[in-house]
Protein backbone atom coordinates (compact mmCIF):
# COMPACT_ATOMS: atom_id res chain seq x y z
CA UNK A 1 0.00 0.00 0.00
CA UNK A 2 3.12 2.33 1.00
CA UNK A 3 4.61 1.67 -3.10
CA UNK A 4 0.79 2.51 -4.43
CA UNK A 5 0.95 5.84 -2.31
CA UNK A 6 4.43 6.76 -3.28
CA UNK A 7 3.69 6.01 -7.11
CA UNK A 8 0.34 8.04 -6.94
CA UNK A 9 2.24 10.85 -5.76
CA UNK A 10 4.66 11.03 -8.16
CA UNK A 11 2.53 10.64 -10.72
CA UNK A 12 0.54 13.52 -9.06
CA UNK A 13 4.23 15.54 -9.49
CA UNK A 14 4.50 14.76 -12.95
CA UNK A 15 1.31 15.35 -13.77
CA UNK A 16 1.21 18.77 -12.26
CA UNK A 17 5.24 20.05 -13.00
CA UNK A 18 4.77 22.58 -15.84
CA UNK A 19 8.73 21.94 -16.57
CA UNK A 20 8.15 18.70 -17.04
CA UNK A 21 5.16 18.77 -19.07
CA UNK A 22 6.88 21.30 -21.22
CA UNK A 23 9.93 19.25 -21.67
CA UNK A 24 7.47 16.56 -23.09
CA UNK A 25 5.50 19.25 -25.24
CA UNK A 26 8.58 19.80 -26.70
CA UNK A 27 9.87 16.79 -27.81
CA UNK A 28 6.32 16.24 -29.10
CA UNK A 29 6.87 19.18 -31.37
CA UNK A 30 10.52 17.73 -31.93
CA UNK A 31 8.88 14.22 -33.22
CA UNK A 32 6.35 17.09 -35.96
CA UNK A 33 9.50 18.13 -37.28
CA UNK A 34 12.07 15.85 -37.40
CA UNK A 35 10.01 13.55 -38.72
CA UNK A 36 8.23 16.01 -40.98
CA UNK A 37 4.19 14.63 -39.31
CA UNK A 38 0.94 16.67 -38.85
CA UNK A 39 -0.17 17.88 -35.80
CA UNK A 40 -3.06 15.15 -36.22
CA UNK A 41 -0.61 12.68 -35.43
CA UNK A 42 -1.90 13.47 -31.58
CA UNK A 43 -5.16 12.27 -32.98
CA UNK A 44 -3.99 8.73 -34.49
CA UNK A 45 -4.86 5.73 -32.42
CA UNK A 46 -1.92 4.06 -33.05
CA UNK A 47 0.43 7.05 -32.37
CA UNK A 48 -1.55 7.88 -28.47
CA UNK A 49 -1.44 4.19 -27.43
CA UNK A 50 2.11 4.12 -27.93
CA UNK A 51 2.76 7.32 -26.10
CA UNK A 52 0.12 5.85 -23.65
CA UNK A 53 2.72 2.82 -22.88
CA UNK A 54 5.28 5.26 -21.93
CA UNK A 55 3.42 7.73 -19.99
CA UNK A 56 -0.27 7.05 -19.44
CA UNK A 57 -1.01 10.36 -18.30
CA UNK A 58 0.50 12.58 -20.63
CA UNK A 59 -2.06 14.56 -22.39
CA UNK A 60 -0.98 15.71 -26.01
CA UNK A 61 -0.71 19.79 -25.98
CA UNK A 62 -3.84 21.39 -27.87
CA UNK A 63 -3.58 22.15 -31.66
CA UNK A 64 -3.03 25.95 -30.96
CA UNK A 65 -0.43 25.24 -28.30
CA UNK A 66 1.46 22.96 -30.82
CA UNK A 67 1.19 25.52 -33.45
CA UNK A 68 2.59 28.68 -31.23
CA UNK A 69 5.54 25.80 -30.26
CA UNK A 70 6.26 25.50 -34.00
CA UNK A 71 6.06 29.17 -34.67
CA UNK A 72 8.65 29.85 -31.48
CA UNK A 73 11.15 26.90 -32.99
CA UNK A 74 10.95 28.13 -36.25
CA UNK A 75 11.56 31.87 -35.55
CA UNK A 76 14.73 30.24 -33.09
CA UNK A 77 16.04 29.10 -35.78
CA UNK A 78 15.51 31.47 -38.43
CA UNK A 79 18.33 33.73 -35.74
CA UNK A 80 20.50 31.39 -35.46
CA UNK A 81 20.67 31.11 -39.39
CA UNK A 82 20.89 34.54 -39.95
CA UNK A 83 23.56 35.17 -37.29
CA UNK A 84 25.72 32.09 -38.72
CA UNK A 85 24.93 33.56 -42.22
CA UNK A 86 26.17 36.82 -41.53
CA UNK A 87 29.32 35.87 -39.58
CA UNK A 88 30.52 33.14 -41.04
CA UNK A 89 29.24 33.04 -45.20
CA UNK A 90 30.50 34.30 -47.65
CA UNK A 91 28.63 33.29 -50.64
CA UNK A 92 25.42 31.16 -50.64
CA UNK A 93 23.42 29.64 -53.85
CA UNK A 94 19.45 29.34 -53.49
CA UNK A 95 17.75 26.79 -55.58
CA UNK A 96 14.16 26.25 -56.29
CA UNK A 97 12.07 23.25 -57.30
CA UNK A 98 9.13 24.79 -58.75
CA UNK A 99 5.93 22.22 -59.60
CA UNK A 100 2.47 22.38 -61.39
CA UNK A 101 -0.30 20.99 -59.66
CA UNK A 102 -2.73 18.32 -60.85
CA UNK A 103 -5.07 20.58 -62.52
CA UNK A 104 -2.12 21.92 -63.98
CA UNK A 105 -2.24 25.88 -62.64
CA UNK A 106 1.42 26.60 -61.54
CA UNK A 107 2.19 27.38 -57.82
CA UNK A 108 3.90 30.62 -58.85
CA UNK A 109 1.82 33.10 -61.45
Amino acid sequence: MENNKKGNQLTYMLQTNPAIKNRCDQKFIGILVKDQRPISIRDNIGFTEFIYEFDPNYQFPSEKRCKKLLAKGYNQTKKVLISKMEKEVISYSLTMDLWTAKNQSAIWE
